[in-house]
């Protein structure tokens, strides 16, 4: 649904401070980037053939150790010693499920907005779908491509262990649908309701069913 008033606010300032979106057209933009090669092909290309070549890696981290570094060498060098920690089998994992994410959330939000018309939602949530298809096996896969994404490119930040054990945590209860309105059937605002807040809070399940429909 199309929001109004306070929401729009809300929204229209997340997109322009998080991803410098203004505009539906900027919008539409960035969502066939993700949908055609995203931070995934950021990674493939910039970073991946540094797993080809360990002294090459060592090499570079320990150029840039060495040298004054602006804000964008920082944010290669802490990228580059994620490569060679493998952390969060960064090097592993299919990374496509960060780009697939991101599509949905930048498409609900256009479509809060009123910058996509339903046609348009509706055919990035079909590729979206098409994309997690072609890219996993199965929801746990999908997961742990998730996690491996946020980790690799989220910035450097004094929160970023608490913001990674919290997502980590997240991702468990919604595999494992616990607690029962957190899991992975939780997809579907009751019928009626007009979502409170962004982003929605999703239930899928009766106060006082206990059980878990999976």
């Amino acid at each position: 649904m199309v929001e109004y008033g306070r929401g729009i606010e809300e929204l229209s300032g997340w997109l322009e401070g998080h991803y410098g979106l203004g505009n539906a057209e900027m919008l539409t933009g960035f969502l066939d980037f993700l949908r055609d090669a995203g931070d995934r092909d950021e990674y493939l290309i910039n970073y991946g053939p540094y797993t080809l070549n360990r002294s090459r890696l060592d090499n570079e981290i320990a150029v840039l150790e060495s040298a004054e570094r602006g804000d964008d060498e920082q944010v290669h060098l802490d990228r580059l010693r994620r490569v060679r920690d493998n952390e969060a089998r960064c090097n592993e994992l299919d990374m496509a499920a960060w780009d697939i994410a991101q599509m949905v959330d930048l498409a609900i939000a256009g479509r809060q907005l009123g910058w996509l018309d339903e046609v348009a939602f509706t055919a990035y949530l079909d590729t979206a779908y098409d994309m997690a298809r072609d890219h996993y096996g199965s929801w746990k896969e999908y997961a742990r491509g998730l996690f491996a994404g946020y980790a690799f490119f989220m910035g450097d930040t004094d929160q970023r262990d608490s913001f990674l054990r919290g997502f980590r945590d997240a991702l468990i209860q919604w595999l494992t649908a616990a607690p029962p309105l957190a899991g992975a059937w939780s997809s579907l605002d009751f019928p009626g309701a007009r979502p409170g807040h962004w982003p929605a809070l999703h239930l899928d399940i009766l106060s006082g069913d206990a059980r878990t429909l999976h």
